[in-house]
């Protein structure tokens, strides 16, 4: 059990390294490009860390695979990973580091769910400075992230100059409404016409719609409302299901490769395992960003299928 407890303190310390070398880094990046921003200092190192914070989330794999390879070279240096492979197997090893793979699978998922709070609190920075007349309203479910943006609002005399709204799926804008010729109606706001966008396509549609329903929620002096939906964020779908199991094996063939029999030797070097781990890495952040329509469930199918050949042959030769 000592053991076992060692190595959860050498990987959550390599853990911390890797992650606060990395916010550091970026923090140092964008406090600099921040520095023209038109405001305040300290405002500007609050920006900066919430854009480091914002790429940290992005990038859980890569900070997970750089803190797998700083735990190896931290064991492999002082001889402590030929002890632990000669009291545990790969096996062991593996059931020893589930609970982790685990945890760090689930990042991975929702990745884009941390990323977007980021994203609102940065947006909550401009509230200081922004005059009431503009309103931000964020709505979230289950298939996409919307912004509706009204401008130039005039409650006394019922007035709004300009509506835009964006609808993002997976980073990506897939949608999109405009009109600049809206009325109040019924306590909503309603565009007599819109310019539409979706699909590649802009359409324009001549009638009337509600925009809006009920401003009461946008009363008052915030800049940004939220108005979400009480969708869970581990709601289980087949895709997530596919996903989760895949990243599992991701980071238990990482484990693998980076302590196979070659790498306990402190005579045989490290690198070429760390070139094949960043090569998976690539692999599976080039995977998802592919969008085949009809085709992603089989090509999720195939990289499962694949990852799993990597797993099984590492885990057949230790």
């Amino acid at each position: 059990m000592r053991l076992v407890n060692y190595l959860y303190f050498k990987f959550l310390y390599a853990l911390f390294i890797s992650s606060t070398s990395c916010l550091l880094i970026f923090y140092i990046f964008s406090l600099i490009s921040n520095l023209e921003e038109k405001m305040t200092f300290s405002s500007i190192l609050y920006l900066s860390l919430l854009n480091s914070l914002q790429i940290i989330t992005q990038i859980p794999s890569f900070i997970s695979l750089l803190s797998l390879v700083l735990f190896v070279i931290f064991l492999k240096s002082k001889n402590e990973l030929m002890v632990i492979k000669e009291y545990y197997s790969s096996v062991k090893i593996i059931m020893i580091f589930l609970p982790a793979v685990f945890i760090l699978s689930i990042f991975e998922l929702n990745k884009s769910t941390a990323s977007n709070k980021m994203s609102d609190l940065k947006l909550s920075l401009i509230d200081k400075s922004t005059d009431t007349n503009t309103k931000v309203i964020i709505n979230k479910n289950s298939n996409f992230k919307s912004y509706i943006v009204l401008k130039g609002l005039d409650f006394n005399n019922f007035k709004v100059s300009e509506f835009q709204k964006f609808e993002i799926s997976g980073n990506q804008i897939i949608g999109g409404e405009f009109s600049n010729d809206l009325n109040f109606n019924n306590n909503n706001i309603v565009a007599n016409k819109i310019t539409r966008f979706k699909s590649d396509q802009i359409m324009s549609i001549d009638k009337t719609k509600i925009v809006l329903d009920n401003i009461n929620k946008i009363l008052g002096n915030n800049f940004i409302i939220y108005d979400e939906n009480d969708d869970k964020i581990f709601k289980i779908k087949l895709r997530t299901v596919g996903k989760f199991i895949y990243y599992i094996l991701f980071f238990l063939s990482i484990i693998l490769i980076l302590i196979n029999k070659k790498i306990v030797d402190r005579k045989n070097n490290i690198l070429i395992s760390i070139f094949l781990c960043f090569l998976l890495l690539i692999y599976s952040t080039i995977i998802p960003s592919v969008n085949l329509v009809n085709y992603n469930t089989g090509l999720q199918i195939l990289s499962i299928i694949f990852i799993a050949i990597v797993f099984l042959r590492y885990l057949k030769y230790e």
